[in-house]
């Protein structure tokens, strides 16, 4: 209304019409957009751009945040007295509704927007990305060169490898589009039922911050605890800086892996319960459970596995800090046509996430909380992590042993060994010291059932004969007889472990200590090591 327009239609031969009709709508208002971004150069692999009035661009590194700030302004006569925001871009929804976010609530508070007056709303940019490595770098590592050597013998299948100084990154950048679609009406035109459209392209360039290459899980010295070992490449061309616990920090090189233990509380034992109900306890208190389940309609290992990995996100926090960082523009290829120093001499911070980990059977095994806190004594004295105990040939010495059900169910049909094993200090020990040393009560004992909160004690002691390096083991487990009778249980194939359950054998206590470590590690107490001497 109030606008004329002249139109030559006669001249188009296309058209053969004589007359036409032109509909007149009642007055609408007009805005104009501005961001707190640069103008992107270039956007084109969205399908409808029509609307686009605008352009904004920035780039990122994988984990950063970024707030752009959107204004819109009222020129006309008409206030806006309705908007409604959307965003359209390639990414899952899920995965788009994490990487940009914005108060819609926000906006509404500033409505309507009278003439000459401007309104504003922040959109928050989260630049999400995987960031497990599963690109083959350039050189394979055969023997691990980390700074730590932690490993448990269950970390991740995937390859430990290395990227040399001074060559090129294989991690490339990749490019995110999207358009935030703003519709708005106001005046008679919003009673008459119309409204305005126009949208801007955003474009994000994310470039790779950190990889995690390599993951594994290890106990901790407190029983309710384990710690997540990860292997950190630094993927920028400059040094970075990692925060991966509670006043813990470490420097990483451009290029370069470091290994950090992160501390963590284990998973509660709710879990298991939810997943499996009240009968996993008579069943195995040591984390194989989930091991023989064979069915894929079995939803119960993957519930299991969600709250695990939901319990970790929620306590570990990786948080990086890089003072330079070097963009690699890629030419055709892949080969790098450009570099770029963006924010010189400043700090980008960002976090990175470890959701997309995938642990293994043995690693949820110490991730799980275990269902028995264990007290143990050596001649009455509290067994500490790594402490050392020495005593004379031929003294008794006594292991006070309290085992605390701390879940809520009963454990029933328990098995209790007390393993001594000499160690020669060259990377030998020897298993068989039935000579060296006498049993005063029970070194392999049943139990019935610890009912839930309740205590169990017991007491043995040995006597060693020769003078050296000896070591004690504890450990609880279920009178399984796959567990019981199969030394190399990791070895078997999931059909051997399925006959051997099926059939029925007869529960023969071991001899020896078997390979699994989760057994060992998981729910028994630490190794206690103990030197004997010559008076």
């Amino acid at each position: 209304m109030g606008v004329k327009s002249i139109c030559l239609l006669k001249d188009i031969p296309a058209i053969r019409k004589p007359h036409f009709t032109i509909d007149v709508i009642p007055r609408l208002p007009i805005i104009e957009l501005s961001t707190s971004l640069p103008r992107s150069s270039m956007f084109s692999s969205l399908e409808d751009t029509s609307y686009v009035v605008i352009s904004a661009s920035s780039t990122m590194m994988t984990g950063q945040s970024q707030e752009c700030t959107i204004t819109i302004s009222n020129p006309g006569v008409e206030s806006v007295e309705w908007i409604d925001i959307s965003l359209h871009s390639k990414l899952k929804k899920d995965l788009e509704a994490s990487f940009f976010t914005w108060s819609k609530e926000n906006l509404d508070t500033q409505l309507p927007i009278t003439a000459g007056s401007a309104a504003s709303f922040t959109l928050y940019i989260n630049s999400i990305d995987d960031f497990i490595s599963d690109i083959p770098l350039k050189k394979e590592v055969e023997n691990d060169t980390s700074r730590s050597g932690l490993s448990s013998g269950n970390n991740t299948p995937v390859r430990r490898i290395i990227q040399p100084k001074g060559s090129s990154t294989p991690f490339k950048s990749k490019i995110v589009e999207a358009v935030i679609q703003i519709q708005y009406s106001g005046g008679p035109g919003m009673v008459a039922g119309y409204c305005r459209q126009c949208a801007i392209a955003l474009t994000i360039e994310v470039c790779p911050s950190i990889m995690i290459t390599k993951w594994d899980v290890l106990p901790s010295e407190v029983p309710t605890h384990c710690y997540l070992v990860l292997d950190i490449l630094n993927c920028t061309g400059g040094e970075m800086e990692v925060q991966y616990a509670t006043n813990k920090r470490i420097h990483i090189e451009a290029s370069d892996i470091c290994r950090v233990p992160v501390p963590v509380e284990r998973c509660p034992l709710s879990a298991m319960t939810e997943s499996f109900g009240t009968g996993w306890a008579s069943v195995d208190i040591c984390g194989h459970l989930w091991k023989y389940m064979d069915d894929p309609t079995d939803q119960r290992k993957g519930k299991l596995l969600k709250a695990c990995r939901k319990h970790l996100e929620n306590l570990v926090d990786l948080q990086w800090t890089s003072i330079s960082f070097i963009s690699f523009d890629y030419g055709m290829h892949g080969f790098i046509k450009e570099l770029k120093y963006l924010k010189s001499c400043s700090q980008i911070t960002g976090r990175a996430s470890i959701s997309e980990i995938p642990w293994t059977d043995d690693m949820l095994g110490f991730i799980l909380m275990s269902p028995i806190r264990w007290e143990v004594l050596v001649n009455g004295k509290e067994c500490k992590p790594e402490s050392e105990s020495c005593f004379p040939v031929g003294d008794l010495i006594t292991f006070s042993i309290k085992l605390l059900n701390v879940s809520d169910v009963s454990l029933l049909s328990l098995n209790l060994f007390i393993r001594g094993y000499q160690d020669h200090q060259n990377g030998n020990q020897s298993y068989r010291i039935e000579t060296k040393r006498a049993v005063s009560g029970r070194d392999r004992l049943h139990i019935d059932e610890i009912k839930p909160h309740e205590e169990f004690f017991h007491e043995c002691g040995f006597t060693f004969f020769h003078s050296g390096v000896y070591k004690v083991d504890i450990l609880c487990s279920h009178n399984d007889p796959v567990v019981l009778q199969t030394p190399n249980l990791l070895e078997l194939e999931m059909d051997s472990i399925a006959s051997i359950r099926g059939k029925k054998t007869k529960t023969i206590y071991p001899r020896s200590w078997h390979k699994d470590p989760c057994l060992i590690q998981k729910c028994s107490p630490p190794t206690i090591d103990i030197t004997i001497f010559e008076e």
